[in-house]
């Protein structure tokens, strides 16, 4: 099974791409001050940004990793493959479950290092996840067509949650000050993002 040790750091995905020659330092900065203001990922933001192809990157994922590239362009997933996953883990981490094997479960996503996404899969599911690699536009397109709603809606509670385990990891280190003012800036975000939710729900 092609799983990231879990014991191991997960490979910083702009050094890699810069070793490969695949984009430049000018490049990386760009996408890493994106990435800070809009809260997407490195390789989502690469990609808005013109800087990498998203068919480009996951071939170099599925190749830097070793694990199987999966082309889901109008893929069939069995409904009782698709139940497997909860419905709020696919949506926040973009993730398709393709195909089960016995006690293994493989998932299609963009990011074989997140290993958030993969701890939260296999706790839910209680089976060993084995990555493929598909390009992260085409997993939403997939999602929001099984689904039936927009995978980005979720984005935003996913990056809450990340700062607010950030934060908590990195209590012993600030001063009170510092961290109201962060917890400040998050209580901001969760009232926006509630807001948003009202003016959905609103409309439909």
């Amino acid at each position: 099974m092609h799983t990231p040790p879990q014991h191991a750091p997960p490979p910083r995905l702009g050094d890699l791409l810069l070793e490969a020659n695949l984009i430049d330092e000018i490049q990386l900065r760009v996408a890493l001050k994106e990435q800070e203001s809009t809260g997407e990922r490195l390789g989502s933001a690469l990609v808005h940004l013109g800087f990498i192809d998203e068919g480009v990157l996951a071939a170099f994922l599925s190749k830097q990793a070793d694990l199987p590239y999966m082309n889901i362009h109008d893929i069939f997933v069995p409904p009782d493959i698709l139940k497997l996953i909860p419905r709020q883990i696919a949506l926040t981490h973009a993730v398709i479950p393709i195909r089960r094997t016995n006690d293994t479960l493989y998932l299609a996503m963009a990011d074989p290092y997140d290993y958030v996404a993969l701890e939260e899969a296999s706790r839910a599911t209680h089976l060993r996840i084995s990555p493929l690699i598909a390009p992260e536009f085409r997993l939403k397109k997939t999602l929001e067509r099984l689904y039936g709603e927009p995978v980005d809606t979720y984005e935003p509670t996913y990056r809450i949650s990340q700062e607010l385990s950030n934060l908590a990891a990195e209590m012993n280190d600030e001063s009170i000050e510092a961290l109201r003012a962060r917890l400040d800036a998050l209580t901001q975000k969760v009232d926006a993002l509630t807001d948003a939710v009202q003016q959905l729900l609103r409309k439909n």
